[in-house]
């Protein structure tokens, strides 16, 4: 997951601390020094229209903090205010969130053979835009990140990030068919 620290995002904008703190209260953050992280996806349509330029600068500081797991039930909200952001703000930035999407849902179907993510398919939509890869490819058109084997890497994400507890032995028995 990519990682901002409360600093750097005060230095990319410009903000004063005052008002960063303010726009920040509530959100999950972890200690990182002397200065709070926090997640990127959450902090990225805070900066609003005005400040939208400095995504890319805040994406240059950001650190990728090596978790796989992007969350669950209690980020699919701030993943929506991201998603819209980043289609009102970030010129192309709609286009590259398509072909992620449909690169992510391809390697899936290629990538599993059950049903049973079905469930699953607009929680796993939301919360594809948060993994690293996705955001640097969607913010800057930077591909770098993105899997090179969309089906292995998917099916671990969908795994991963799945609501249903039961699922890991669907897609073990999925993969043996």
């Amino acid at each position: 997951m990519l990682t901002i620290k409360q600093n750097d995002f005060l230095e990319a904008t410009g903000l004063k601390s005052r008002s960063v703190t303010l726009k920040f209260n509530g959100l999950p953050s972890t200690q990182d020094g002397r200065f709070k992280a926090y997640a990127l996806a959450d902090v990225l349509p805070l900066l609003g229209k005005k400040h939208a330029g400095a995504a890319v600068a805040l994406l240059e500081r950001a650190r990728d903090s090596g978790v796989t797991y992007v969350g669950g039930d209690e980020v699919l909200g701030s993943s929506a205010r991201l998603e819209e952001w980043v289609r009102q703000n970030v010129p192309g930035a709609a286009l590259r969130l398509h072909q992620v999407r449909t690169s992510f849902f391809d390697g899936l179907a290629r990538g599993v053979r059950t049903n049973g993510l079905t469930s699953d398919v607009e929680r796993l939509r939301l919360l594809v835009i948060r993994t690293p890869g996705a955001l640097r490819y969607i913010l800057a058109g930077d591909p770098v990140g993105l899997p090179c084997d969309w089906a292995t890497w998917a099916r671990h994400f969908a795994l991963l990030h799945s609501a249903r507890s039961n699922l890991t032995a669907e897609l073990v028995q999925g993969e043996a068919a």
